[in-house]
């Protein structure tokens, strides 16, 4: 890929049918490719892609101590404020979608915010932003049930808060795309 500046590409690639040169901005791309730079301009800029599988449940990820203190949506975007005990280690994040599509009008799905404190010794309360991209999810569910007219789609997504310090046990997201 030879880019001039970050809004401008040429890329050539080949595939069975040939070989071809795309010039111009992103938007020049055909779509599986665009999603693809999307997702790993996303991964780079610390949004990290929601993951969704639907066959587990709680039980099958890591749930050391953290809060939600705030939810915020932007298209596909979701940003957490969340609040966990450490200081000395990297803790990893990953928001997951499980347990299947609850069937009601919208649907619904149940997520959970999964952390992995890494064993941290340490005791200061850390608040961190986190973004996810919930363009995985969307893809799931019109994978099941097709592809809607564009902002004609609402799935609820019903996200626990692992460790509540108020009342608040979690949040009800309406995901429209």
């Amino acid at each position: 890929v030879l880019c001039c500046d970050q809004f401008y590409y040429e890329l050539s690639f080949e595939d069975g049918k040939g070989s071809s040169t795309v010039k111009g901005n992103s938007e020049a791309f055909p779509a599986d490719l665009r999603d693809a730079i999307a997702q790993i301009h996303a991964l780079v800029s610390g949004t990290l892609p929601i993951v969704v599988d639907l066959d587990s449940g709680p039980e099958d990820w890591p749930l050391d101590w953290a809060t939600i203190e705030g939810v915020s949506l932007q298209g596909d975007l979701l940003q957490l404020t969340v609040q966990f005990s450490g200081g000395c280690a990297v803790h990893d994040f990953q928001m997951v979608a499980w347990g299947g599509w609850m069937e009601s009008f919208p649907v619904q799905i149940q997520a959970l915010l999964s952390h992995d404190g890494k064993n941290d010794p340490c005791d200061a309360i850390v608040t961190q932003e986190l973004l996810f991209d919930l363009r995985p999810l969307k893809l799931a569910y019109e994978a099941s049930y097709g592809v809607g007219q564009a902002g004609g789609t609402t799935l609820i997504i019903s996200l626990a808060n692992p460790n509540p310090i108020s009342s608040l046990s979690g949040y009800q997201i309406d995901y429209v795309f």
